[in-house]
């Protein structure tokens, strides 16, 4: 792919860099702050009930963005490109 005139390549554009990632270590952390990590049944009702959305991982955790954590605070509009895999069932 060519450049943009900054430099990026338009390739990469629309995947979050890794600093936007939050794993499930860090979903974790959020989930429960204090006490043992709660396990991953836990973390992702926690999502489900915030409205935060997630992909899996392959060790059957969750990930997601810190767009998603913002949309799902209302901070920012949330994006409707892509349906979540709980809606695909």
């Amino acid at each position: 792919m060519p450049p943009d005139l900054d430099g990026a390549s338009t390739s990469s554009a629309a995947l979050p860099s890794p600093a936007k990632i939050l794993r499930f270590g860090d979903l974790q952390r959020i989930c429960a702050p204090q006490g043992p990590p709660p396990r991953p049944a836990t973390v992702r009702r926690w999502a489900d009930r915030e409205g935060i959305r997630y992909k899996y991982d392959r060790q059957g955790g969750i990930w997601t963005t810190l767009d998603a954590i913002n949309a799902a605070l209302g901070l920012i509009p949330p994006q409707d490109d892509e349906a979540r895999e709980e809606d695909n069932i």
